[in-house]
């Protein structure tokens, strides 16, 4: 067994299926156009980049600490929790499996890709987090625990299909970063430690409390 404290691996696969062994990881870059399984991996202490059209199967339980970067051709497909510190979607396909991504550092941004959600995307932190990128994101249950005076800041018009999740801290929106809950999703009502600070939209014609305020 070992434990990589600093420094890279780069792995390459190409064709067929590579179980990685369980191992710490500090940086893991995956590349090739095979399949890596991640079944038995449960913590990289730096960042993990996936490229080329490499895919991940059974991310389960994973831990990343610095950056997941999705830069594949390929997916990822989830079977478990993970948290990470920050999270880029440039190209490929997340499949979260109806588990929950917490992001715990600076945010979420997407640059390209699809995101397929059936589960939790969780903003958990006590610094400034932001949803960025190129494009917007939809996400299904999304909540917001951000203890920072920033809270979360919109860069990027999101979507929300099924609850937003009000636990703490503040979503600064704007009229080019719209919040838009869709038809039959819903909302908490916010409290005075967390609501949202900008324009957002609801679509339907179900009663709705918007959860705003500044």
């Amino acid at each position: 067994a070992y434990i990589l404290n600093s420094g890279s691996v780069v792995l390459q696969q190409n064709g067929n299926t590579a179980s990685l062994v369980p191992e710490t990881f500090h940086n893991l870059k995956l590349t090739g156009s095979g399949i890596f399984n991640m079944n038995e991996v449960a913590s990289i202490k730096g960042d993990l980049e996936v490229e080329g059209s490499a895919s991940l199967t059974n991310v389960n339980e994973l831990n990343i600490t610095g950056l997941l970067e999705v830069a594949t051709s390929g997916s990822i497909s989830l079977i478990g929790d993970i948290e990470v510190g920050n999270l880029l979607l440039s190209s490929g396909t997340l499949t979260d499996g109806g588990n929950v991504i917490t992001i715990n550092g600076s945010g979420w941004t997407n640059q390209g890709g699809t995101f397929n959600t059936s589960g939790e995307t969780y903003f958990s932190s006590a610094q400034e987090q932001t949803i960025s990128g190129s494009q917007s994101t939809s996400f299904k249950h999304l909540t917001i625990d951000n203890s920072s005076a920033t809270g979360v800041v919109l860069n990027q018009p999101i979507q929300v299909s099924e609850a937003l999740d009000l636990k703490d801290g503040v979503v600064y929106s704007s009229g080019s970063a719209l919040l838009t809950l869709l038809d039959d999703a819903n909302s908490d009502p916010g409290t005075n430690a967390s609501f949202v600070d900008g324009p957002m939209k609801k679509i339907g014609d179900d009663a709705f409390v918007f959860p705003i305020g500044d």
